[in-house]
């Protein structure tokens, strides 16, 4: 006598297997937790880029603090690679800046709710409407503006973060020399100064400084009425001076006792119009 078939019984309990298997918890690998002290990805700094019609310029400014405006992104970038070869995990604490190195940590304070939060920056963006900070879902939904996509904030960089390869230098920039110019940038016609005028309005810089000292340099001529034309216009702006050494005159704001002081004005003397300025040490 032939014994009854086995293959209904089999695929039945084949198919009890697989639903135990998809109710049991999965191996997913660990996520990176965004101060880790474990090396990820590599250091990264890198050469000035230009996106939408604007210049970025990286550089390691260990008193960057500025205030503007952030947004998030999240899935469509979920899974990628990141900026410096980490790989962009919406649900964990991070964050993209156009010009910090990475990765480091920045601590961000939603001015709308008084939310702060640190994370982990380790991708370069966002490139539009003068955005400050691009966060990953999950750390715009701690900061409470995942719902509203914007928010004013405060970002403060605290420190690097371990990664392969060689760290950045703290007051490395990328930002090139300023320019050796022969007519004020953005300011319009020169008036033309009798000389005498011209050497009074610009004598070399007697003023002292102090090893910790910082200013702005704007811009270089390698007409010295051109750099006094340009004292003027920024007397309004504070202290301004005018470093003769022929044939450079070099126009520099401060100085400032703090580079996050010098940084504050460097950004509102580009906002002017003079895109190449740059903040130099006492010299």
């Amino acid at each position: 006598m032939r014994g009854r078939s086995t293959g209904p019984f089999l695929a039945l309990a084949l198919a009890a297997l697989l639903l135990a298997a998809c109710s049991g918890p999965r191996s997913t690998p660990p996520p990176i937790d965004p101060v880790s002290t474990t090396p990820h990805g590599t250091y990264k700094l890198g050469q000035p880029y230009k996106i939408n019609g604007i210049w970025y310029f990286p550089e390691f400014d260990p008193a960057y603090d500025k205030t503007g405006v952030a947004s998030w992104y999240g899935q469509d970038f979920h899974g990628l690679p990141t900026a410096n070869g980490e790989v962009f995990d919406m649900r964990q604490p991070t964050a993209a800046h156009p010009t910090l190195p990475l990765p480091s940590v920045v601590e961000v304070t939603n001015l709308d709710n008084g939310r702060k939060l640190q994370l982990r920056v380790n991708d370069r963006g966002p490139f539009h409407d003068n955005r400050l900070i691009d966060l990953s879902q999950a750390a715009a939904k701690e900061l409470g503006f995942e719902g509203k996509g914007l928010a004013r904030v405060r970002v403060r960089f605290v420190s690097l973060l371990p990664a392969h390869g060689v760290p950045p230098v703290a007051g490395t920039t990328t930002r090139p020399a300023a320019v050796v110019a022969t007519a004020v940038p953005a300011a319009g016609p020169v008036a033309r100064a009798a000389p005498a005028r011209a050497s009074r309005s610009a004598p070399a810089s007697t003023r002292g400084c102090g090893a910790d000292d910082h200013f702005v340099q704007v811009a270089a001529f390698s007409e010295p009425v051109n750099a006094a034309a340009l004292q003027r216009r920024l007397n309004a702006v504070g202290p301004v001076e005018v470093q003769s050494a022929p044939p450079v005159s070099r126009v520099r704001l401060g100085p400032y006792a703090s580079r996050s002081d010098a940084f504050g004005t460097l950004a509102r003397v580009q906002g002017m119009g003079y895109p190449d300025a740059l903040v130099v040490s006492c010299s």
